[in-house]
């Protein structure tokens, strides 16, 4: 059944929106990033990253914090970005990344997986919150060379 892109977004009770949807024997997966434009590489690795387990959380920086670490805006205001990645089949949960890292949102949801594409810094951030708890972390290769700091270029 297919469910609709705003109940795929949470912006409270994070923690135990996951565990509903996990369940009992669910494997929860995480990702993150800013997905200023989103485009088929995106598409692509999340896809990938469901495979890994039951319940797929893709945290979205907010405006602030995309804005302090890139130094600009983003192109589509955080709400825009959380709509595209909740309207993706392979996404059961997207969540707001409020802080400079995913470190906090990594304690509270403690994920079985956490995955990100070889385009990310490597190790991924929040790599040793995951595994000091016995999580994985899973690098995913990137789809046609898509990059958006190189398509945000090319416009």
């Amino acid at each position: 059944m297919k469910r609709d892109p705003q109940s795929k977004i949470a912006t409270e009770d994070i923690a135990r929106r996951v565990r509903e949807l996990a369940g009992e024997a669910g494997t929860v997966v995480f990702s993150n990033g800013k997905f200023n434009l989103i485009h088929p590489g995106h598409a692509h690795y999340l896809h990938e990253a469901s495979h890994y387990g039951t319940v797929l959380v893709v945290a979205v920086n907010s405006d602030a914090t995309y804005e302090a670490i890139k130094g600009c805006k983003p192109s589509a205001v955080w709400a825009h970005r959380a709509l595209l990645l909740a309207s993706l089949e392979c996404v059961d949960l997207v969540v707001p990344l409020e802080d400079m890292t995913p470190h906090n949102l990594i304690r509270a949801i403690r994920p079985d997986f956490l995955i990100k594409s070889d385009t990310s810094e490597l190790p991924p951030v929040g790599h040793e919150v995951v595994e000091s708890y016995g999580g994985q972390v899973i690098v995913v290769k990137a789809f046609g060379g898509y990059s958006t700091t190189e398509l945000l270029k090319q416009l």
